[in-house]
Formats: structure tokens, C-alpha cells, sequence
């Protein structure tokens, strides 16, 4: 996600970290581009900033959080789907060893083929 695919007064999708009452897609927020500079988007929600993130995640990550940085998405859907993501990183590191035994060799071939992929 780049700083310049954002345009002022267009609609844009706040994704808040977790704080306990919100879950799922009551996290998202509707929030609308206020500037677009070379190093932040700043939205209307009390004009917070948010700058490019690190590798090819398609958000922009807040700039300055007061907590957790929240994560600004051009799409409603975009939004949703890093909600699943967050999920099945979360499921997946907290997968027993046992369960990591109980693959056949081919599974875990594919996994590393996955996670190591340049190795």
C-alpha cells in the first residue's frame, strides 16, 4: 500500500487493534482522507496520521498510537480480510506441537514451502 493510491475527501477503513469490546468488524471504522502528504495520510478521526508500513501489507500503519498502531485500508474488505488474517496467524502459533507431529512428511514439505520459501 502506497501514501499516493489515497485521495483527499475519499472514504477510507480504520481498523482499531483489539480493545476488549470490540471484535470482528465492529473494529472498523469509515473515515474520510482529510491530506495526503509525501510521508502520511491524515483521516478525520481527530486527525490522526498514518505512514507506509513495512513490506507489502495492503494498509497504511498509524504514525504516532497511543497503544497498538491501528491500520488504514482503502477498502471495507481489505479491512475484513486482515481481521481473518490476525485469526489465522493467531490459530496458527498457538498450534500444539502435537498437531505439527501428526503431519505426513508432505504436509509439512508444503508448510515450509510456505513459510521458507527462499531457503
Amino acid at each position: 500500500m502506497r501514501i499516493r493510491d489515497f485521495v483527499v475527501g475519499q472514504p477510507a477503513y480504520l481498523l482499531e487493534s483489539r480493545h476488549g469490546w470490540a471484535e470482528g468488524t465492529d473494529r472498523i471504522k469509515r473515515v474520510v482522507v482529510l491530506k495526503v502528504g509525501r510521508v502520511y495520510v491524515t483521516v478525520d478521526s481527530d486527525g490522526r496520521r498514518f505512514a507506509s508500513s513495512v513490506g507489502q501489507n495492503p494498509f497504511l500503519c498509524e504514525a504516532f498510537p497511543i497503544v497498538e498502531p491501528a491500520k488504514l485500508f482503502l477498502t471495507y474488505e481489505d479491512a475484513v480480510d486482515e481481521i481473518e488474517r490476525e485469526a489465522l496467524v493467531k490459530k496458527i502459533n498457538n498450534a500444539s506441537r502435537s498437531r505439527v507431529y501428526c503431519c505426513t512428511l508432505a504436509q509439512l514439505k508444503q508448510i515450509e514451502r510456505m513459510l521458507f520459501p527462499d531457503e
